[in-house]
């Protein structure tokens, strides 16, 4: 079997000062989305285990009115300062099974698509495995374009709301990986541009999420 298609992605984490000083420089943004990303796990923490997590994610983008709604499996990745490499299995998911999922009246292994197919990998029949949902964030995703020395970069404003209430903001850019390493310089020359320190994320929203509900994959693979 192939490996895992694999995204290349730089986090660092702003203040509000950053926002503002990011937004000023980069100008209006060319679109923007709401998110709610709900995350699943078993109470034994099958996924946590098998260094996986499942996140179904509803879309709205705010400027053309589109929605979508996304099924996402993604693996543990190798993390080089900013920079994060990491197997991910995405596609679109149905309204209607994403009705039954919620409403459990379907379960996840009767979801014929490759995020399935990747757990089913992992974890062999997910059919008795109880995937429930553990939560949702709620995000606000601002997309600029940025142009640097021949290269072309999106970058995501991103503000976060968790459980406990809190919000966070952090910038992500989606990279090739042939063009990780220019990507970073680029992004990192922006910063020293503007006056931002560049501080990078060390985990994503995704294991944020977790520990402020107090259930660490860390600790869990750790326990395992």
């Amino acid at each position: 079997m192939s490996p895992d298609p694999k995204e290349s992605e730089i986090k660092v984490i702003l203040t509000d000062e950053d926002v503002g000083l990011l937004r000023a420089r980069l100008g209006d943004p060319g679109r923007t989305l709401r998110q709610i990303s709900y995350f699943f796990e078993t109470p034994q923490d099958h996924l946590a285990k098998a260094e996986l997590s499942l996140r179904v994610r509803e879309e709205h983008d705010v400027t053309s009115g589109d929605e979508q709604i996304l099924l996402t499996v993604k693996g543990m990745g190798l993390r080089a300062g900013a920079l994060m490499v990491r197997p991910e299995i995405e596609c679109q998911l149905d309204p209607a099974d994403w009705s039954g999922l919620r409403d459990k009246q379907i379960h996840f292994a009767d979801v014929d698509l490759p995020p399935v197919h990747r757990l089913q990998q992992a974890l062999g029949d997910i059919r008795p495995l109880d995937l429930e949902s553990m939560g949702h964030i709620e995000n606000t995703r601002e997309v600029f374009e940025f142009s640097h020395d021949n290269l072309a970069l999106e970058i995501l404003l991103d503000r976060t709301k968790y459980p406990d209430g809190t919000a966070e903001f952090e910038m992500e850019s989606e990279l090739s990986q042939a063009m990780a390493g220019r990507g970073a310089r680029a992004l990192r020359g922006l910063f020293e541009e503007i006056g931002i320190e560049w501080r990078p994320s060390p985990v994503g929203k995704y294991v944020r999420f977790r520990r402020k509900i107090d259930r660490d994959p860390d600790a869990v693979r750790g326990d395992s």
